[in-house]
């Protein structure tokens, strides 16, 4: 889930919330080709549901056949954790 908000310096600054499989060091490696710097986060509203993945080579990755997808619900009560990091473009 990536959001985006505008900078005073005249540069974009976006969000990458990351859940599931996606905050794993071993997955963020495979994927990113290092271990991102990240903060605990969550967002309201949302809830997760598994799917069934049949690429063997993100089971490798990931050591699982079923990662989580985000379903929006609306309900405060509901909530996706996760982690977030902020990418600045210049």
């Amino acid at each position: 889930m990536f959001g985006h908000v505008g900078s005073r310096f005249g540069t974009d600054t976006h969000w990458l919330f990351s859940y599931g499989t996606l905050p794993d060091a071993d997955v963020q490696q495979a994927t990113f080709g290092r271990v991102l710097r990240r903060n605990s986060d969550s967002v309201p509203g949302f809830r997760t549901e598994l799917m069934d993945i049949i690429d063997q080579n993100v089971i490798a990755t990931s050591g699982q056949k079923h990662h989580p997808i985000v379903v929006f619900t609306g309900n405060g009560g509901d909530s996706v954790g996760g982690t977030s990091r902020v990418y600045v473009q210049a």
